[in-house]
């Protein structure tokens, strides 16, 4: 998703970019279902949209 803890994340917002990956290392909040790769992440986020 585009909206990321309340932020959207731009091109060129490098603070919130290295905060994503800094909870993706940590998995913290969304960065828990980051970390378990891209593929998985669209699928759940897909079926929950359903």
């Amino acid at each position: 998703p585009e909206d990321i803890n309340g932020w959207k994340i731009s091109w060129g917002e490098t603070d919130k970019v290295r905060e994503l990956i800094r909870m993706i290392t940590y998995r913290e909040g969304i960065g828990d279902q980051l970390a378990e790769g891209a593929t998985k992440f669209s699928r759940r986020f897909s079926k929950e949209a359903q």
